[in-house]
């Protein structure tokens, strides 16, 4: 397919565009699409769609669109595109296209030549960025209504030439077209603003340099932050909330986080200037005794606002990059608006529906609804780690999320397209050669990789492959596992173990991460796992004992007689234990399979009985460093309900996702209120109540895998297959079962 660009724009940051035609379609006719590295679609003045399902370098994945709804009658079609160009963990750092087809039986009427590029001029293009991670904060100049505009005024906007743009390979989207379904907002808070200018945000994303890409403060058209970082709040009850007067602001509440486009309708009676900032979270925990709600739009070091500077008029505003938050703020900072009630427009996986479930212990209920909600916003295209601050690819993350987008569609479709990005991923040329990013699709011009997260690219590969049976996923991605062993051979010590990895090599988030340097165990736990699973997969025997052999290295070598150290120094030339020990290296070692019940039957107990997210850690083992949500706890969760601990896991689900549940309705990043409260990983917790309450493990291959139920509950199940649906219900002592198959037509 033929793309497009403007002309001498290719490399601008941040850059807005929007390619126009009007046509009248005849039946039959279909709209295909492929821009990157993102766009939205109006038809007829109407948001249709954000996209494109993302995809490797050079690669892109293309949206069909059925005409026929407007066959026989004017169509004006608009296709916003903002070019990043600069370095994210979300989009492939590469010059920006705009490819379409119109086509009816088979036939090309015309392509992306025939649209006009218009500049979206009321774009503010010098900006700062959103986050280290994302792209850049929005901020917008509007003296006219764009709606006017994407339904057919394209002269609104100046036409800008064009020039060829690079092709890119087509791939399909496989995942399916969100809903975008809208929500409704609930009034929260009315109040006035003052102005305070003894601080200012400041976040490391702000300061460009050689090898991370952006505007310099000196060059902001807007200081968006800065101007939101004054703003002081003072709740004054009363107000009307769909009337705003200078110097004021009201409070919107989604009830839970939500992922999506804030959708606005606004009249302003004078030149106004508003912004929009939010969280997910009532941050009660920032300490500043704030009245009211406290909406803090940086605490996951974010820029979460956007500005809008609008001439008297009416305006209909959504925001281009998705965001992500329960807690809405408009505060107005110059001017006079009227608002009509907000809304939201979901952009999440329509998918994860399927699975039905309703139990007598609204606790795990909740918990499941929460891992539903946490899921459906991390794999609207791949699986990320989170909707809001990142909306990266990360390796590990999928690892976890994969099994639940699994159990709440039946399918894994989303995660063919994450595995199917690494497998035709070129070589970084910023990385070592064989190394792969640690989230994708990104760019590293920084060299920064976790060497041993690379191993849970292929630990997921293996899952997959078990899970779906899809052996063409590992054909593709073979040369990728090869390159992998390749560089990590050289990486082995006298005993076999990888020592001074270099770089960044991460545990979790914890004390454990503190212990990487030298000889850490546990990421030798998981490279020996890797050795096997990949011996195994793909017919190396000599893979899979050098793996075996390394297991039993490390539980001599690790084992005090008590707990598994982190970590070996070198002293004198000679590898030495430290006494540095944490949970997490505990929860490595019964994972992968280095230590486990029957073998070290005291460890075990000791473990499981000791340990956990509710230890007291400053009297239970004060020496021994406790966990965080990722990746510890999980592994524990993960492991102990496969050994059979399943009553016990329950119970400490609860503890644990339950307040998650309640305060965002979606599951978190860590196990207090900082970072992401909406982590991809955490949607796992549903399988866990699942297993717990129903007995339903998985499918795999068309067979079910069940075990006896461990909680006296009513509830009723329809979890989604391969090829159909199992119904299960209990009531009382009465069970029901019933497994329905699709029909083949």
């Amino acid at each position: 397919m033929k793309s497009i660009w403007a002309k001498g724009e290719s490399r601008t940051k941040n850059f807005a565009v929007c390619f126009v035609r009007s046509w009248t379609p005849e039946p039959g006719e279909t709209l295909k699409i492929a821009a990157t590295p993102a766009y939205r679609l109006f038809l007829n003045g109407e948001f249709k769609h954000y996209g494109p399902a993302r995809a490797a370098h050079h690669f892109v994945r293309t949206d069909e669109f059925d005409l026929d709804a407007y066959a026989g009658r004017p169509l004006a079609a608009a296709v916003e595109i903002i070019g990043a160009n600069v370095n994210t963990y979300c989009y492939a750092d590469q010059p920006p296209a705009f490819g379409a087809e119109v086509c009816r039986g088979g036939k090309v009427l015309f392509d992306a030549a025939s649209f006009s590029c218009r500049a979206l001029t009321d774009h503010v293009t010098r900006t700062e960025r959103y986050s280290f991670q994302r792209p850049f904060a929005e901020a917008y100049r509007m003296a006219d209504d764009r709606r006017d505009f994407y339904a057919g005024q394209f002269d609104l906007f100046p036409e800008l030439e064009t020039e060829a743009a690079p092709e890119k390979s087509p791939l399909p989207r496989r995942v399916p077209f969100p809903a975008f379904e809208r929500e409704a907002f609930s009034p929260a808070e009315s109040g006035e603003l003052s102005l305070d200018d003894s601080w200012h945000y400041d976040d490391r994303c702000m300061h460009p340099n050689e090898q991370f890409f952006g505007y310099a403060p000196e060059e902001w058209e807007e200081k968006i932050s800065f101007e939101a970082s004054e703003f002081r709040y003072a709740p004054r009850a009363g107000l009307p909330f769909e009337a705003v007067s200078e110097m004021e602001y009201r409070i919107f509440d989604a009830g839970r986080t939500l992922s999506g486009f804030l959708d606005l309708e606004a009249e302003a009676e004078q030149d106004s200037e508003l912004f929009v900032l939010w969280d997910e979270v009532d941050w009660k925990e920032q300490g500043k005794n704030q009245p009211g709600l406290n909406v803090c739009f940086y605490r996951n070091s974010c820029c979460q606002v956007v500005k809008y500077a609008l001439k008297k008029g009416k305006f209909h505003l959504q925001n281009f990059e998705p965001m992500t938050g329960r807690y809405f703020v408009l505060a107005l900072k110059k001017g006079k608006i009227r608002l009509a009630p907000p809304s939201f427009v979901r952009y999440e996986n329509p998918d994860v529906s399927a699975l039905k479930f309703r139990c007598s212990d609204p606790r795990l209920e909740a918990v499941v609804e929460a891992a539903r909600h946490t899921l459906a916003q991390n794999a609207a295209d791949i699986l990320t780690d989170c909707p809001s601050r990142e909306r990266a690819g990360w390796l590990c993350d999928g690892f976890f999320s994969a099994r639940a987008e699994k159990l709440f569609t039946g399918k894994n479709l989303v995660e063919c397209n994450y595995l199917e990005n690494y497998g035709l991923a070129p070589q970084d040329p910023d990385l070592p050669e064989g190394m792969i990013p640690m989230c994708y699709p990104a760019d590293n011009p920084d060299h920064i990789y976790i060497p041993n997260w690379s191993l849970w690219f292929i630990l997921e590969l293996c899952d997959h492959v078990r899970r779906t049976g899809d052996y063409a996923m590992a054909d593709l991605c073979r040369p990728k596992v090869e390159a992998l062993e390749a560089f990590f051979r050289p990486c082995e010590n006298e005993f076999g173990l990888l020592e001074d990895l270099g770089n960044w090599v991460f545990v979790e988030w914890s004390k454990a991460n503190e212990y990487t340097g030298g000889v850490n165990f546990p990421s030798n736990m998981c490279y020996a796992q890797v050795l096997e699973e990949a011996g195994q997969l793909y017919g190396r025997p000599a893979w899979v004992e050098r793996g075996r052999k390394l297991k039993e290295t490390i539980r001599k070598m690790a084992f005090d007689g008590e707990f598994f150290v982190d970590q070996a120094l070198r002293q004198e030339g000679k590898l030495v234990n430290t006494r540095n020990r944490t949970e997490t290296c505990q929860y490595y070692a019964l994972f992968f399979g280095v230590a486990d019940r029957e073998r070290d039957p005291d460890f075990y107990r000791t473990v499981l009985e000791e340990f956990g997210p509710n230890r007291d850690d400053k009297v239970v083992h004060p020496d021994v460093a406790r966990s965080n949500a990722f990746i510890g706890n999980y592994l524990r969760l993960d492991y102990f309900m496969k050994a059979g601990e399943r009553a016990r896991m329950a119970s400490e689900c609860i503890d644990y996702f339950w307040k998650m549940a309640l305060r965002t309705g979606t599951l978190w990043e860590n196990d207090q209120v900082y970072g992401s409260l909406n982590h991809g990983f955490a949607s796992l917790a549903a399988n866990f109540v699942l297993e717990c309450v129903t007995g339903f493990v998985e499918e795999i291959g068309g067979e079910i895998v069940r075990v006896p139920p461990v909680l006296d509950c009513d509830f009723e199940a329809e979890i989604p297959l391969s090829d159909g649906s199992l119904r299960l219900a209990r009531k009382g002592s009465s069970w029901f079962e019933d497994r329905a198959r699709n029909v083949q037509k």
